[in-house]
């Protein structure tokens, strides 16, 4: 997503990053360990849609992203007051 951002020369404070693969309610968890999941696994599983389907589209990616973002957005941003997770979140690889 960042990716996506700066080579559309969109301006943003890194401060309102928000990346749906490193906030931990919306990672895999096993016991204590948690990993990343994928866009397209969340997409399905939360919002029952189907993404990147023969394709990849950085459009159909962004508004996947700011639909899960709008879901779980109260907790997110709780979280982040209370500094149990970063403001800016560390990009996907």
């Amino acid at each position: 997503m960042l990716s996506v951002l700066q080579c559309s020369c969109v301006v943003y404070s890194e401060a309102m990053v928000r990346d749906t693969a490193a906030f931990p309610s919306l990672m895999g968890k096993i016991g204590d360990t948690l990993w990343r999941l994928k866009l397209r696994d969340l997409t399905l599983d939360l919002l029952s849609r189907i993404l990147q389907r023969g394709h990849h589209s950085p459009v159909d990616d962004a508004r996947a992203a700011l639909l899960l973002y709008q879901l779980w957005w109260q907790v997110w941003e709780e979280a982040i007051r209370l500094h149990q997770v970063e403001g800016v979140q560390a990009q996907q690889g």
